[in-house]
């Protein structure tokens, strides 16, 4: 896995703002605590047991009743408005990093496991909402507080700060000793619940697979095996919290008994130890937490090591965007000589440069495939061209890349190439861009979740709703449409129910061909079809206009005359040409 655990700045736009209203809030709770304190000692050295001196100073008794009252008070306002600040900064946070995942499992060309998502988008969100929200603003409201304790303490009697500072800095030698095995602990535990997450998603998926196989006690047992595994990891961890926590509450409670030790020996006065037992009143809270932060400080640590390399190419992405766009570097050099639709190698590549390639042509150089260079290719309007490799996975990589135009993990942070589609250059484009002049369907792909008429128009939304009904009819499926309970308004769930696997694949040829985009990808698509299916995807191809580049163990099932480009071949090969 990556080492880069790296994740957005925690301090930037608004959350500045929260930050230093956390800031402010934590120093006023700090000073209301510390007039509470000296309030209460002023009482019991004034006005204790001196009932004629309380008849007399009536005025100034309640005066410094109602200070003690309205600090008190103070102190809960403070706590309030540092949990709502304090949530709102986590759920800001969390909100960018969601956005970024989310971005990155649609970018990435390489989907992660369903499971393996969404305990990314679960407990490591919010392992590192805890972390902002619950360990971070503790922290913040703890030190002026302790800091204020003590030296007030030192300042009313010099033994009593120096035991509660050495209890304090003894408690964070215990943290600091248990952090490591409680990250371990962390760690382990999320591995195993990402096991557990993925396993049951892949079983749930291969439900119908594992009954005809008669595996369901097999998986079950499995899953049985992984849970417990999960079980025992937060048994494990409970053991290192439940040390933090037992430590942190038990030093506050330490510090009370210094405190009536040195009463008991006449070491400080009646006043004192009212003053240092109202201060440890209000310290014992923050203090207590101490140990569940060390706690959330270490999830998040855990979550950051998933988390910070699975966002690192949509951070990449937003960073060089906030920078303006990327220039395109120039390409790797090419042959002088090409191939036209007829075959005419002796054509200028020059004169396929993104400038001149409307009409309808698509240009594709400097693509690489598992980091090797795949032979160019220069394409006319009406063109087919069937795409053959060694591996269906150099197949799946080469169509995520043309289909989404957009990430450079696949030759390094410097890697560029070109895909021009009707003049335009679509690598690096915005979507709006690539939607235009491209459409893509592929075997297996599930549909998202919505109605059928947003999902016909989902490449265009902009276009209407008759245009949508128009691409329906193209590939037949408007009279199972108008069958559905709610016509085009019916909703499509998992995956695309209450459609069949055929009507699904007709569903996306229809999203992929809407407009006549210049460039139509096919991904195996006749896989998912009937041969009822198959019929219609063959009649439409024949008077498609433009660009289909397809992958098809049956291509002459789908047309009569195609081009091959073969991705395995040299880089500096032309196109052949096959009937």
């Amino acid at each position: 896995m990556s080492e880069n655990h790296q994740l957005p700045r925690l301090l930037a736009g608004e959350r500045r703002q929260i930050f230093a209203a956390l800031l402010g809030v934590a120093l006023a709770g700090a000073a209301c605590a510390i007039i509470a304190a000296l309030t209460v000692g002023r009482l019991v050295s004034d006005y204790a047991g001196s009932a004629s001196q309380q008849a007399g100073n009536i005025g100034a008794l309640a005066g410094s009743i109602s200070i003690l009252a309205g600090s008190v008070l103070s102190v809960g306002i403070t706590k309030y408005l540092e949990r709502v600040l304090a949530e709102r900064l986590g759920q800001s946070y969390v909100h960018e990093i969601r956005v970024l995942l989310l971005r990155a499992a649609l970018d990435g060309g390489r989907t992660p496991s369903l499971g393996i998502t969404i305990a990314r988008s679960t407990n490591d969100l919010s392992s590192i909402r805890n972390w902002v929200s619950q360990g971070l603003v503790p922290v913040i409201a703890a030190v002026p507080l302790v800091a204020a304790t003590v030296a007030l303490l030192w300042a009313l009697s010099w033994p009593l700060g120096v035991t509660v500072l050495a209890l304090m800095l003894g408690l964070c030698v215990i943290l600091a000793y248990l952090a490591t095995p409680a990250l371990e602990r962390a760690r382990e535990l999320r591995r195993l619940r990402g096991n557990l997450a993925a396993r049951v998603s892949d079983t749930v998926r291969a439900s119908e697979g594992i009954r005809a196989a008669g595996g369901t006690d097999r998986e079950i047992r499995n899953l049985d095996r992984s849970g417990s595994r999960v079980m025992g990891a937060a048994i494990d961890r409970a053991r290192v919290a439940g040390s933090l926590r037992g430590f942190s509450m038990t030093t506050p409670l330490l510090g009370s008994a210094v405190i009536a030790g040195l009463g008991a020996t006449g070491a400080i006065d009646v006043a004192t130890i009212s003053t240092a037992l109202m201060l440890l009143g209000f310290v014992s809270a923050p203090v207590s937490e101490l140990g569940r932060v060390v706690e959330y400080r270490q999830n998040f640590n855990a979550a950051r090591r998933i988390i910070g390399p699975a966002i690192a190419p949509a951070l990449a992405s937003a960073a060089a965007a906030k920078n303006g766009p990327a220039k395109v570097t120039e390409l790797e050099s090419v042959p002088e000589t090409g191939n036209s639709v007829s075959g005419d190698s002796s054509m200028a590549l020059a004169a396929w440069d993104v400038d001149d390639s409307e009409g309808g042509r698509v240009v594709i150089r400097g693509l690489r495939v598992n980091g090797t260079r795949v032979p160019p290719l220069y394409a006319e309007e009406g063109e087919r061209i069937l795409v053959r490799a060694s591996t269906q996975g150099r197949i799946d990589e080469l169509f995520s890349a043309l289909s989404a135009p957009v990430s450079t993990t696949n030759g390094g942070p410097d890697y560029t190439w070109s895909l021009a589609v009707d003049g335009k250059e679509l690598y690096g484009a915005s979507g709006k861009e690539r939607r235009r002049r491209t459409g893509y369907a592929a075997s297996g792909v599930p549909l998202e979740r919505g109605t059928v008429a947003r999902s016909v128009r989902y490449r265009r939304p902009e276009l209407s709703v008759s245009r949508g009904v128009d691409a329906l009819a193209s590939v037949r499926l408007l009279e199972r449409v108008q069958k559905l309970p709610e016509r085009e308004h019916t909703q499509l769930r998992g995956g695309g129910a209450p459609l069949d696997r055929s009507e699904v694949a007709l569903l996306q040829v229809a999203r992929a061909t809407l407009g006549s985009p210049a460039l139509l990808l096919l991904k195996n698509i006749e896989a998912d079809l009937t041969e009822e299916g198959r019929d219609v995807l063959r009649e439409l191809l024949a008077d498609y206009p433009g660009v289909v580049i397809f992958a098809s163990a049956r291509p002459e099932e789908l047309m009569d005359s195609w081009r091959a480009w073969n991705v395995d071949a040299p880089a500096m090969l032309p196109v052949t040409v096959n009937a």
